[in-house]
């Protein structure tokens, strides 16, 4: 049993860090269009 709870704190390990990674990948992503809106690149200057 003690591999199965180790196993267990390590798979919520990694879907924690999973769940940042998103929601930073997210945040970044977001900034990038609102750059992009704000600078007019590429055509994408629809405020």
């Amino acid at each position: 049993m003690a591999q199965l709870k180790v196993l267990k704190e390590e798979w919520d390990a990694v879907q924690t860090q999973f769940s940042t990674m998103a929601t930073d990948v997210a945040v970044a992503f977001a900034k990038m269009i609102q750059e992009l809106r704000d600078n007019g690149i590429g055509g994408v200057n629809y405020v």
